[in-house]
């Protein structure tokens, strides 16, 4: 994905790691029931924490931001949001204002998953070091999650969505036959797509930071966005989890798309609330 996302992997010390066992983490969100509303949002921001999109400064510089800070416009619709951020940057040697920022997004009351430790890709790192590489990149990043946050993670976003079948079944099975140890949530697992109400809808926003205009997609970021939910709505489909990231131009568009979603009736949850009312029939 972004340049500065992928340099995280040079932070790592990328040796080989001994085959690990995983500890077992129940689902907090079973059994929730869905609130009232005719559809159902998930917002969801990988890469993070970056300040200046969160806060609409840089908490190191004071310098603002021509944008206003995402927490704050969540805070004034009442939404709260899921957060898939990369255990590198929360800890040292990475910038203080980096955990300052993940800080504030746990205060506010957002739910922060995993987006792995240090953002590599995972069919080039299992080629490289192994699939226990991976597993452990993981659980690196959940014990630095769970320590700022008080909470172990549940969700696993592979970095670029990069997974197969045999490795999913790694992350999240438990080998005692109970709950799942993580659930991973993903566009497809290898060449097959995910069940549309489950599957991440990409809004592709890092994509309009291409150098390369032919690149760029052929719309603005909102209405791109607009243009796939009416789409998904075609299919008969009133459930989405979005995926955007913590990017200035992200936040300037969903000061429009946010007041756009709820005039077409959806509630806003986390992705825990978002999977609990889809698995108990609240979005048929």
């Amino acid at each position: 994905m972004l340049a500065a996302a992928l340099c995280a992997v040079a932070i790592l010390a990328v040796q080989p790691v001994a085959a690990i066992e995983l500890p077992k983490i129940p689902n907090p969100f079973k059994g929730e029931k869905a609130p009232k509303g005719s559809g159902f949002i998930a917002l969801t921001f990988d890469d993070g924490p970056n300040s200046q999109a969160l806060l609409g400064f840089d908490l190191g510089t004071k310098k603002p931001s021509r944008f206003p800070g995402l927490l704050d416009l969540l805070d004034r619709h009442g939404i709260k949001a899921t957060f898939f951020m990369m255990g590198w940057r929360l800890v040292p040697p990475a910038p203080p204002e980096m955990r300052q920022a993940a800080l504030k997004v746990n205060a506010r009351g957002h739910q922060i998953e995993n987006h792995t430790y240090g953002h590599g890709q995972f069919r080039t790192m299992a080629r490289r070091y192994g699939e226990e590489w991976v597993l452990g990149d993981i659980e690196r990043a959940s014990r630095v999650i769970e320590e700022l946050t008080g909470r172990r993670p549940y969700f696993v976003r592979p970095p670029e969505w990069s997974i197969w079948k045999e490795l999913r079944e790694k992350i999240e099975r438990d080998p005692a036959g109970g709950e799942r140890r993580y659930r991973v949530v993903t566009k497809s697992v290898g060449d097959i797509a995910e069940p549309p109400l489950y599957a991440d809808v990409d809004t592709e926003d890092y994509r309009h930071y291409e150098r390369d205009p032919a690149k760029r997609p052929p719309c603005y970021l909102k209405d791109c966005v607009k243009a796939k939910i009416r789409e998904r709505e075609r299919q008969g489909l009133r459930g989405h989890v979005l995926v955007f990231h913590e990017l200035p131009l992200s936040v300037e568009a969903l000061e429009d798309i946010i007041p756009w979603l709820a005039k077409r009736g959806y509630t806003f949850v986390t992705l825990g609330s978002y999977m609990s009312i889809a698995a108990n029939g609240g979005m048929e």
